[in-house]
């Protein structure tokens, strides 16, 4: 092959001097020299015609050869093998991933046409060459294999061989591991559970201990009174819904049956047929939301209602969503966003009522919509009629403390002012007095709201309980947003050991505007 190659680079070279010659020549107006002789009997007008006609010839060869990637038609087809060497392949534990060529290849362009993907998502990895001659490849996982899932090998595009060969290629191997699972294939999870109501429109859902052989399946699978039904299966083919083609009938027991035919890809069976009887009722109600409120962030008094709608919602608020019925957390809470995007916290003080805590603070006076899309579903497996959404303005004044500092101290950033939480904080304290300095996101405006925040302020002694608390002496606003508090006379203890307090901002402080909730910080203060 090397060979031919550079026997293709010489004539690509000797026709391009020749052009070049002849183009010379006509641009003289000076014709090659062809000899006059016996064999050569022609004029010169006849000359100079086959001499324009070869230029011709010779300019489209030397486009043709340029044009062309001589290499790429020259080469033989790229075989290609791997382990799995076949599609659904059940591997072993323990079995290693391979890649083989029948020639060196160029390891770069390799690795960047290789991946291997699960659930749509690549796994982490590294592809590393097995051999001296570059021909073999193992791909070695950063995490190891999870038992029945499916994951697909992917070579696709184009390598190169080291020789500068390209080839375009598209292998895929699908592949899974048995996991080294002992014992029969097991029913591990159905919808509707054995002796269940749902109703007519609902999914049947079903969740095996390994993936599944789908053709078996369906041979296996009978439902008694007939129902014809469409299978959905997981990308891992764990999990298959069965969605029928009609509604159910209602006020009808229906019973499913797994037989013993049925087959996971590792060959194991069931140890007994499944049967599964449910009932088809009239009393599922499609899901629907009956109220969506604001409640505030405060388990322990039961989330009490802070209004019938989600206006001037702020960080500390969670939304409150009851529905008429039982619905499932996993597809409702996945049915869930809040726009622009906020990453949110669900809680489901039962059933039908879900909380949403956004975990990251709301801009003030900002619009949000939240939407509920029409993917949630009832533990009957029914899905709403339509999705539901409510757009918002959040609070305009955000009041919160986004620095505090002591004089002694190392300054807080509002990172660190997590509401709720005891900060421990030293003060290396040698004199009679000190300060605290606060900065806050919004304006206090009048002298209304900068009282009811000084009242706010709590000390509380933690170490001894009986040591003297220090006094308020003096208040300095710098402008709006920024307040220095003086403290002193700490009492005429002379311990060595130094006194802890326990500096807080009571619930509320933020006057009639909203605000954070506690705030907490621990000073130490030495004699």
């Amino acid at each position: 092959m090397s060979l031919l190659r550079s026997r293709y680079h010489c004539l690509r070279s000797v026709m391009g001097m020749s052009c070049l010659r002849a183009m010379y020549s006509l641009a003289s107006r000076q014709l090659p020299a062809f000899p006059e002789t016996a064999m050569w009997p022609v004029s010169r007008n006849t000359r100079r015609l086959l001499a324009r006609q070869l230029l011709i010839l010779m300019l489209a060869c030397v486009t043709v050869f340029s044009c062309t990637d001589m290499g790429a038609v020259l080469e033989p087809a790229l075989q290609i093998r791997s382990h799995p060497s076949r599609h659904n392949e059940v591997l072993t534990d323990g079995a290693q991933i391979q890649l083989s060529f029948d020639r060196t290849m160029d390891p770069t362009s390799v690795d960047e046409s290789f991946r291997i993907r699960e659930s749509g998502s690549a796994v982490a990895g590294v592809l590393h060459t097995h051999n001296a001659h570059g021909q073999s490849y193992i791909f070695e996982p950063a995490e190891d294999w999870e038992p029945r899932r499916r994951y697909e090998l992917i070579l696709s595009g184009h390598v190169r061989d080291v020789g500068g060969g390209l080839h375009r290629v598209d292998h895929r191997r699908a592949f899974s591991f048995g996991g080294g699972a002992e014992g029969p294939l097991r029913l591990l999870e159905s919808f509707p559970a054995a002796g269940q109501s749902v109703a007519p429109e609902a999914e049947i859902r079903l969740r095996f201990s390994e993936a599944m052989d789908a053709a078996v399946f369906e041979r296996s699978l009978r439902i008694e009174p007939a129902a014809v039904t469409t299978s959905t299966w997981s990308p891992e083919l764990v999990e298959v819904v069965l969605t029928p083609e009609r509604p159910l009938t209602r006020n009808t027991i229906y019973t499913l049956r797994l037989e013993n035919s049925l087959r996971s890809l590792d060959g194991r069976s069931l140890a007994e047929p499944v049967e599964l009887v449910f009932v088809v009722g009239d009393d599922a109600p499609v899901p629907l939301v009956e109220e969506l409120y604001l409640a505030l962030d405060e388990p322990s008094v039961g989330y009490p209602v802070l209004g019938a709608t989600l206006e001037g919602m702020s960080y500390g608020d969670v939304v409150a969503v009851r529905w008429n019925a039982p619905m499932e957390a996993g597809p409702t809470e996945a049915a869930t966003r809040m726009e622009p995007n906020v990453p949110l916290e669900f809680l489901w003080p039962d059933t039908n009522l879900m909380l949403i805590r956004p975990r990251a603070r709301l801009e003030p006076g900002a619009q949000y919509r939240l939407r509920l899309a029409a993917t949630a579903r009832s533990v009957a497996g029914l899905q709403p009629a339509a999705p539901y959404e409510q757009a918002f303005h959040t609070a305009p004044d955000l009041q919160v403390v986004t620095e505090w500092s002591s004089s002694y101290g190392a300054v807080l950033s509002q990172d660190e002012l997590v509401p709720g939480l005891i900060l421990s904080h030293e003060v290396l304290e040698h004199h009679d007095e000190f300060s605290v300095s606060l900065l806050f996101a919004a304006p206090f405006r009048d002298e209304a709201e900068r009282e009811h925040l000084l009242n706010s302020v709590r000390f509380v002694s933690l170490l001894p309980s009986s040591a003297p608390r220090p006094v308020l002496y003096s208040v300095d606003w710098s402008d709006e947003r920024r307040v220095s508090l003086g403290y002193r006379n700490l009492g005429a203890g002379t311990e060595a050991a130094p006194y802890r307090y326990l500096w807080s901002l009571s619930r509320g402080w933020g006057g009639s505007r909203y605000s954070t909730d506690e705030l907490r910080v621990m000073l130490e203060l030495y004699r």
